[in-house]
């Protein structure tokens, strides 16, 4: 995953992810308010999935809660499709 913060690029890994937002690991953290857009590759070889976010949290110098912004109506969709199906295999 991607994160983008004006002219700013960080890349880092999804720890964990809902239909609000998501914690992740990244090269470095931002400060908390921080306005940013993630990118974020739902599955191999499909385009990522690029929301505004915003940094809700910052846990030691790379762990990051970003809350997610004004995400359209496609993007939630789609978000929704990877998901459902990770928490019904999770349920059973």
């Amino acid at each position: 995953m991607s994160i983008e913060s004006g002219s700013e690029r960080l890349s880092g890994t999804t720890l964990d992810l809902s239909l609000n937002g998501l914690f992740v690991e990244a090269s470095r953290a931002l400060p908390p308010g921080s306005a940013i857009r993630i990118n974020v590759e739902l599955r191999p070889g499909t385009p990522p999935l690029s929301v505004a976010a915003r940094v809700v949290r910052v846990v030691g110098d790379r762990g990051m809660g970003l809350q997610s912004e004004n995400a359209g109506l496609a993007q939630t969709k789609r978000l929704q499709e990877f998901l459902v199906p990770l928490i019904l295999a999770d349920a059973n």
